[in-house]
C-alpha cells in the first residue's frame, strides 16, 4: 500500500517493495506470482495516483533522473526515458 504526502492511501495493491517518488513516478516490486521457480519478481512504476503506468517487466529498477531510468531486462540493462 502506498500513502501520498497528505497520509492518504493512492492504491491498496501490495506490493513487495516500493521507493519513494522521483518526478512523479516510484519504481515497486511486484512478488512473483508463477510456480515457475526461474522466474523473479519484477519491477514496473506507479504513478502519483497509484496506478501501474509501466508495466511491471523488469528485473530491477532505479529512481527517474531527467525522465531517464536505468532498467534490467533479461539479461543487460538499458535506459528507459519516460
Amino acid at each position: 500500500m502506498y500513502l501520498n504526502r497528505q497520509g492518504h492511501f493512492i492504491t491498496n495493491q501490495k506490493f513487495k517493495a516500493a521507493e519513494e517518488f522521483s518526478e512523479g513516478f516510484a519504481y515497486v516490486q511486484i512478488p512473483n506470482t508463477n510456480r515457475n521457480l526461474e522466474s523473479t519478481d519484477s519491477f514496473g512504476y506507479i504513478n502519483e495516483s497509484g496506478k501501474l503506468v509501466i508495466p511491471a517487466t523488469f528485473r530491477s529498477a532505479s529512481d527517474l533522473l531527467n525522465g531517464l531510468a536505468i532498467v534490467e531486462i533479461g539479461r543487460g540493462r538499458r535506459l528507459h526515458e519516460q
